[in-house]
């Protein structure tokens, strides 16, 4: 559609300013800018979009660049701000400008805003602004759903299969903070911390519930450990040999015989009971 303003009692020096407000389809995320044939000087354009809560930004298409900082939130993800809001972009075209009243306060919002910026648009619709959004319980579901799964399919596997995977995610997510950043900081968050944290539960619950009880090195471990304790139980349980200590008595099942005694000379006297007495040792002289 093309419209002609009549600029009445506006004189070509004196700045003026042009509010132009119109819609676009209900739920439409691509986003054209309003083209002057006669190529005004401008220097830089601003648009500013405001998306549904429910929907979450992913990146957008076109020669626009996004005017956003972010920054690491106390709820384990990336919160967006934009490095300009829409009443400081209001007060910066009505400066020096004749403007009664704020423009910006008859301008009804809602959602969540995000600046973007570029130096002489293209005309419509090269120079159009394409938005990708998604709503937010559907991306949190599918980040949930596809580590979880890729999680319960690894359960399969070795250790080996799973350190290979973990590398690739892990290499993954650092080419998408490069080249999709956007998109990035939106699916690093919460839903993924717990993701990630629901497969390390379910490895480590099939690793003390099914591979270690099978492991034939843990199992053999086990038994050596188990044959050890059983040898050392054995060499404190075996009887130690007796020794003979001079004055004890001898030990069990020998016999003694209380009638012989030796004497302090070496020789061994045998007392009968009918009162003689023999000696044994060498001749002797009288």
């Amino acid at each position: 559609d093309e419209f002609f303003v009549p600029l009445v009692g506006q004189t070509p020096d004196a700045p003026f300013l042009l509010d132009i407000r119109y819609t676009v389809p209900s739920g439409s995320l691509r986003l054209a800018c309003p083209e002057f044939p006669s190529e005004p000087a401008a220097q830089k354009t601003y648009l500013g979009v405001y998306l549904p809560p429910e929907l979450v930004f992913l990146g957008s298409v076109g020669q626009w660049t996004d005017e956003l900082w972010w920054r690491f939130g106390d709820s384990v993800g990336f919160k967006f701000y934009p490095r300009r809001y829409d009443s400081d972009l209001v007060s910066w075209v009505t400066q020096d400008v004749g403007v009664t009243g704020d423009p910006g306060e008859t301008f009804q919002t809602d959602g969540r805003f995000h600046l973007f910026s570029t130096l002489r648009p293209l005309p419509p619709p090269e120079g159009d602004l394409t938005l990708v959004a998604i709503d937010e319980d559907l991306l949190s579901f599918l980040i949930f759903v596809v580590v979880v799964v890729g999680g319960l399919i690894l359960l399969r596997y070795s250790a080996a299969p799973r350190f290979f995977v973990l590398g690739a995610f892990v290499a993954v997510l650092v080419l998408l903070g490069v080249f999709l950043p956007t998109f990035s900081r939106q699916i690093v968050g919460a839903v993924l911390s717990c993701a990630i944290l629901t497969v390390m539960v379910l490895w480590l619950v099939q690793y003390y519930a099914w591979i270690r009880p099978h492991d034939p090195d843990l199992i053999a471990r086990k038994e050596t450990r188990q044959q050890v304790r059983l040898a050392r139980l054995r060499t404190k349980l075996a009887p130690t040999p007796a020794t003979s200590v001079p004055g004890a008595l001898p030990p069990s099942g020998t016999l003694y015989d209380p009638g012989k005694q030796a004497d302090q000379s070496g020789k061994t006297t045998d007392d009968r009971p009918d009162g003689s007495e023999q000696r044994k040792g060498g001749p002797q002289n009288e």
